[in-house]
C-alpha cells in the first residue's frame, strides 16, 4: 500500500518560502514533499502546485496555479522493476519558469539526464546554452558546485549510454561548472586517407570559472577496437581552440591518453577552461595533421597545405608528390609547415622522422569541384549515384523539430547544407570543412515539409524532411 502524503497548501506555502540561501534543488526553497520512489499525493482544490520528477531516465515537470484536488500519483513502478531511480519534488506553490528550470537542471546534472534547453544554476545563470549548442544537444552531462542548490558533482557522465566519456576533478569552488554535449554521431572510428583515423563524434563544452582547473577525462574504447583501432596505436584527445570543429593543423592541440585496466583510455591534467570543441584521434607515436586551403574558383589563386607534426624525433623530412611527380622534398625540425602554390590534382604527402617513423596523406586540390574518381567507381551510372555513398536521417518525421544527419561521400570536399521550406524560402545554411564523413543537426522551426539540399563541389543531393 503506497503512502499517501497530505498536502495542506496554504500552511505549507507559509512554512516553505523560497530562499536562495537554502540548500535545496535549484535553490528555490524546500519542497513540501521530497520523495524517492513512487508515492501518492492528496491535494486540495484551487491551490497552486508544482511537481518536478525524475522518472524512467527523464526529467518531468508539472505546474498549475489551481489544482483540481484529489489524489495525484507520482511515479509508477519502483526502481527495482524499471532499473531507473525515481525522485519527486512537490511544491505547494506555482514555480516560475526560471525556478522550474533551475530544479530541472539540478536533477538533470545529478542523474546524467539530457534536457532539451538551457541548464541554469541556482542564481538563474545559464551554464549550458541549449540554443547556441543545439548541434551538440546529445548526452549532455557535467560537473558542478552550486552551494545554494546543495550540488557538488566531481564526477560527470551521461546516463543515456554506456558512459563512453567521463570527467572527474579533485575539487570545485562554488560557482564552478563544466558541461558538455555531443553531436549525436557514433562514438566509433572513421579512417580517411587525407586525415587519418578520427572518432566520428564531436563534443562541445561550456564552462563557468573553470580556467586553470585540471580535470581527468576517460573514454571507453570497446567501440574503437571494433571499428579499426589496431595493436600499437594510441588515442589522442584533439582540442580545437577555434571552436569551429575543423581541427585545423595550425590550431589543433593533442593530449596523449594512457590505457587503464578498465578498458578505457585516460587523459590527465586537462585545463577545463580551454577544452572548447574536442574529439579523439587514433595514431602511432608520430603522426601528422593536414589542412588544405582549396583555390578559389573566382581567382587564379592556388591551394595551400598546412602540416603539423606530432611526436617523433626531428628532423622531419616531408616529401610531396603530385600524381607521381615530386613537388617538395625538405627536412627541418619545424613541426608546423605550409606548402603553397598547389595546382589542381591528386597529391600524396609522406613525412619521415629521424628514427624512420612514417606517416602519409593522400588529398585532392580542386577549384572546379571536379575530381578523379577511383577506378572501381568510374563505370557507375552517374556521379550522383556514387558520390553520396550513405545518407542517414533520423528521426524523419520529427516531433520536436530536430533531425540528425549523417553523410558519407566518395571523396573529400567541403560541404554546404541549405534548409528550405516547401515554398523555397531559405531557413538555414551551414558550411563544413573538407571531409568524407559529416554529422550535423537540422532544426525545423514549425510543423510542415522542408527540403534539405547538400552541396559538395559539383555534386548535390536533396532530401525531404517533415516535422509533425
Amino acid at each position: 500500500m503506497r503512502q499517501i502524503q497530505n498536502i495542506v497548501f496554504c500552511a505549507l506555502s507559509m512554512a516553505f518560502s523560497p530562499s536562495l540561501h537554502a540548500q535545496t534543488p535549484g535553490g528555490v526553497g524546500m519542497p513540501a514533499v521530497w520523495q524517492h520512489g513512487p508515492c501518492l499525493l492528496r491535494t486540495q482544490s484551487n491551490k497552486p502546485l508544482s511537481v518536478v520528477s525524475v522518472i524512467d531516465g527523464k526529467v518531468c515537470a508539472y505546474t498549475t496555479s489551481s489544482a483540481m484536488g484529489g489524489t495525484l500519483r507520482m511515479g509508477g513502478k519502483p526502481m527495482s522493476s524499471t532499473g531507473h531511480p525515481q525522485e519527486h519534488l512537490a511544491y505547494a506553490r506555482a514555480l516560475s519558469m526560471q525556478e522550474r528550470q533551475r530544479v530541472e537542471s539540478h536533477l538533470a546534472l545529478r542523474y546524467g539526464i539530457t534536457l532539451g534547453g538551457n541548464y541554469l544554476d541556482s542564481h538563474g545563470k545559464i551554464i549550458w546554452d541549449g540554443n547556441r549548442n543545439k548541434a551538440f544537444r546529445h548526452h549532455v552531462a557535467g560537473i558542478a558546485h552550486d552551494a545554494a542548490s546543495g550540488l557538488k558533482l566531481l564526477h560527470g557522465a551521461s546516463s543515456e549510454e554506456m558512459h563512453p566519456l567521463q570527467v572527474t576533478t579533485q575539487t570545485l569552488a562554488d560557482g564552478q561548472s563544466l558541461l558538455w554535449g555531443d553531436d549525436g554521431a557514433p562514438a566509433e572510428l572513421a579512417d580517411s586517407k587525407a586525415h587519418g583515423k578520427w572518432v566520428l563524434r564531436k563534443w562541445v563544452s561550456e564552462s563557468s570559472s573553470m580556467a586553470g582547473t585540471p580535470i581527468r577525462m576517460s573514454l571507453g574504447i570497446d567501440r574503437l577496437r571494433q571499428t579499426g583501432m589496431e595493436q600499437g596505436e594510441d588515442i589522442y584527445l584533439a582540442i580545437d581552440p577555434s571552436e569551429t570543429g575543423n581541427f585545423r593543423a595550425d590550431a589543433v592541440r593533442y593530449v596523449r591518453g594512457e590505457m587503464n585496466e578498465e578498458d578505457s583510455v585516460v587523459f590527465h591534467g586537462i585545463d577545463a577552461g580551454s577544452l572548447h570543441c574536442f574529439t579523439f584521434r587514433v595514431a602511432g607515436d608520430m603522426f601528422t595533421t593536414l589542412s588544405v586551403d582549396q583555390p578559389s574558383r573566382d581567382s587564379e589563386s592556388m591551394g595551400t597545405a598546412t602540416i603539423l607534426v606530432s611526436g617523433g624525433v626531428p628532423p622531419y623530412r616531408m616529401c610531396l608528390e603530385r600524381e607521381g611527380q615530386a613537388m617538395y622534398d625538405q627536412s627541418s625540425s619545424d613541426t608546423l609547415r605550409s606548402i603553397g602554390g598547389l595546382v589542381e590534382g591528386r597529391y600524396s604527402l609522406l613525412t619521415t622522422d629521424k628514427l624512420g617513423n612514417e606517416y602519409g596523406h593522400e588529398f585532392q586540390v580542386s577549384a572546379s569541384g571536379n575530381m578523379e574518381l577511383p577506378d572501381d567507381l568510374r563505370n557507375a551510372r552517374s556521379l550522383h549515384d556514387v558520390f553520396f555513398l550513405a545518407t542517414e536521417v533520423t528521426p524523419n518525421p520529427t516531433a520536436d523539430g530536430y533531425v540528425r544527419i549523417r553523410l558519407e561521400t566518395a571523396a573529400e570536399f567541403p560541404l554546404t547544407t541549405i534548409l528550405y521550406t516547401a515554398a523555397g524560402e531559405e531557413v538555414d545554411k551551414s558550411e563544413f570543412g573538407a571531409g568524407t564523413y559529416f554529422h550535423t543537426t537540422a532544426y525545423l522551426p514549425s510543423p510542415g515539409t522542408y527540403l534539405l539540399r547538400m552541396v559538395a563541389g559539383n555534386h548535390s543531393k536533396t532530401i525531404k524532411l517533415i516535422r509533425r
